[in-house]
């Protein structure tokens, strides 16, 4: 299959995850009460772990973001693939913007009125999580402009900074576990959309990079996070937190499969000027 349909099939595949994401957390009560058990339980963390996750995410500011939107389309520039570079940061906005209007549009309607009591924000309706979109489109993005032969290990450190800001929004009580996958989901529709347009337009083929270390080294980001993971569920105060650390694989995996399939898709193919 050529790559311009595996990219359109997996965006059409990611907008599946955000919409079967939203619908379970939505019009399910076991779905409610699963991922608000996982939010308060996550509150049980010791401060010093919340602390270093709430850091993490207040870096994500502006300027931030700006400057590594300005990286991208500079690495873009510097390969000739200025309009590459454009339509990647088009398909980013796109995400970011349409992240907070859901957040916006999207009702939640109460189904567990007493764990919903419980968490500060009112039930109001967070989804997706705008920290866990920026942080899959960027690194979506990096992935995209950068030489074939340097993309598989741009996508491990893109998978690891995914996965510790999405995570992050969950253990720092900024957002619900579904929050952070719609995110994901999201994020990763917008770029795969943008990449198969580039692919089928401008796109070339390419020698990949070397597969087997990087693929290794995904692996390994995924197992230290769930380790990573199991370790925090295991150090809270009352037992072990099941759906806490349930949620924060969910959040590991989505990002590891979405990120992955997006790698390796682009993993044969470039772009012309």
């Amino acid at each position: 299959m050529p790559a311009t349909r595996r990219l359109a099939w997996l965006a059409f595949a990611s907008a599946g995850v955000l919409v079967l994401t939203h619908l379970l957390r939505i019009f399910t009560e076991w779905g409610q009460r699963w991922e608000d058990d996982a939010f308060l339980e996550a509150q049980a963390l010791s401060a010093d772990v919340q602390d270093a996750c709430d850091a993490l995410l207040s870096t994500l500011r502006i300027p931030t973001i700006a400057a590594l939107v300005v990286a991208f389309l500079v690495i873009a520039a510097y390969r000739r693939q200025a309009l590459t570079g454009l339509a990647i940061a088009f398909a980013f906005a796109g995400a970011v913007v349409s992240a907070e209007v859901l957040a916006i549009l999207i009702p939640r309607p109460d189904l567990a009125a007493d764990l919903t009591a419980l968490i500060d924000n009112d039930g109001a309706n967070t989804f997706p999580s705008g920290h866990a979109t920026i942080a899959t489109a960027l690194g979506l993005a990096f992935i995209t402009v950068v030489a074939p032969r340097w993309r598989p290990w741009v996508a491990v450190i893109a998978l690891a900074f995914t996965i510790a800001v999405a995570c992050s929004t969950v253990i720092a009580g900024w957002h619900r576990p579904s929050d952070a996958v719609g995110g994901i989901a999201l994020a990763t529709a917008w770029l795969a959309g943008a990449a198969s347009l580039l692919s089928r337009w401008r796109g070339v083929d390419a020698v990949p990079g070397p597969n087997r270390a990087p693929v290794t080294g995904g692996l390994i980001v995924i197992a230290a996070s769930l380790v990573m993971t199991t370790a925090l569920a295991l150090s809270a105060q009352g037992g072990f937190l099941v759906a806490f650390a349930t949620a924060e694989a969910l959040v590991i995996a989505a990002a590891g499969t979405l990120q992955g399939a997006y790698a390796f898709t682009l993993q044969r193919v470039d772009f012309t000027r």
